[in-house]
């Protein structure tokens, strides 16, 4: 049956084949000249640069004096998309007008990937990450990453803008843990102590950097681990021993305090209220009077970090809570006959923690 929404949805499949906007496409789904399917290709120089992602249209019989119902099929996260895939967009509400037609329906929302209205948010978390960034990036969300990679665990770094790894080539090998410390400044320290603060910022020009900020110094420890203390960097050096019967197991640890001016590190004896929480994932400090019955003060709680498969399958992990009062480990106080023998490693995991 022929009517004058159906007539014109054909007018505007015809237009859409002899003119396609560039960057989107779309079509009537089967035979359903009232249901269609369209996909937009994500706009350069956008998070979404290089995706496609699926929508689809669906008209009624009011077309083309209502507006249809739009939603995006792929997974968005966007300011003015809404968990459900619908579009937060003016002319598919109260700014809509018969003149319009899929072509220029689907160019409105491929220009609202390009320039987000965090003013109107479906996704009030989007909206604010994207307010904080418009202003000194022109690529919203853009990010990078600095990790310890390979072997001889060099610093990488990952840039989300231009989807490349990047080895820092001048800082070395053999890095133990990566800090960002104050929310500011990105600092990684080396197996003998070492500490380099990178800068990860480039113009074009020039690679990310490192530039040593503390010489290494004579320890006898096993692993390192950073972490901030009350707006103190401290370094944590863990020792561990061999055990016949556990493979291996820690037995101490020793901590120093960062003094930035004279570059150097200065031993300390106890953490005060604090409790840190160290392993294979990010070194932890967090005051016990605010866990107040769960965290002991002044102590450091351990999982395993070795990289030995084979002990942590046959004798178990090295898990406990390190004292610094009396220098001595305690089992965690917790049923952990549930992952004791298996692998990967446990690790801390806190869902509360920004």
């Amino acid at each position: 049956m022929s009517t004058p929404a159906r007539k014109r949805l054909m007018r505007d499949f015809k237009r859409l084949q002899q003119d396609p906007p560039a960057g989107i496409s779309g079509a009537p789904h089967d035979n359903n000249i009232m249901l269609w399917n369209a996909v937009i290709f994500g706009p350069d120089d956008t998070p979404w640069d290089g995706g496609t992602f699926k929508l689809t249209l669906q008209f009624t019989e009011d077309y083309p004096n209502k507006p249809p119902t739009v939603r995006f099929v792929s997974r968005m996260f966007h300011p003015n998309i809404y968990a459900d895939g619908s579009i937060c967009l003016d002319i598919l509400q109260n700014q809509w007008s018969p003149i319009y037609d899929v072509a220029a329906i689907l160019t409105s929302i491929q220009s609202l990937l390009c320039d987000p209205n965090p003013n109107s948010p479906a996704n009030s978390e989007a909206a604010r990450m994207f307010s904080e960034n418009k202003h000194t990036s022109r690529y919203p969300f853009d990010y990078k990453v600095l990790a310890i990679f390979g072997e001889k665990r060099r610093l990488v770094c990952y840039k989300a803008r231009d989807k490349t790894w990047t080895v820092l080539q001048d800082a070395g090998n053999s890095y133990e843990d990566i800090i960002l410390f104050k929310g500011e400044e990105l600092l990684a320290t080396t197996e003998i102590g070492k500490l380099v603060l990178c800068d990860l910022d480039d113009d074009g020009c020039f690679s990310p950097s490192v530039d040593e900020i503390a010489p290494p110094f004579t320890f006898k420890g096993d692993k390192v681990y950073l972490v901030g203390i009350g707006g103190e960097l401290v370094m944590l050096i863990r020792f561990v021993q061999d055990n016949p019967r556990y493979g291996h197991e820690t037995y101490d640890f020793e901590a120093y305090r960062y003094h930035q001016f004279e570059s150097e590190w200065e031993p300390i004896n106890g953490l005060g209220e604090w409790t840190i929480f160290v392993g294979h994932n990010h070194t932890t400090a967090i005051k016990a009077q605010d866990f107040k019955g769960l965290i002991k003060p002044n102590c450091i709680y351990f999982t395993d970090d070795s990289l030995d498969m084979e002990d942590s399958l046959m004798v178990g992990h090295d898990l406990g809570v390190f004292s610094m009062e009396d220098r001595k480990v305690e089992p965690l106080g917790c049923d952990l006959s549930g992952f004791m023998y298996v692998w990967p490693r446990p690790v801390w995991f806190m869902p509360s923690m920004a």
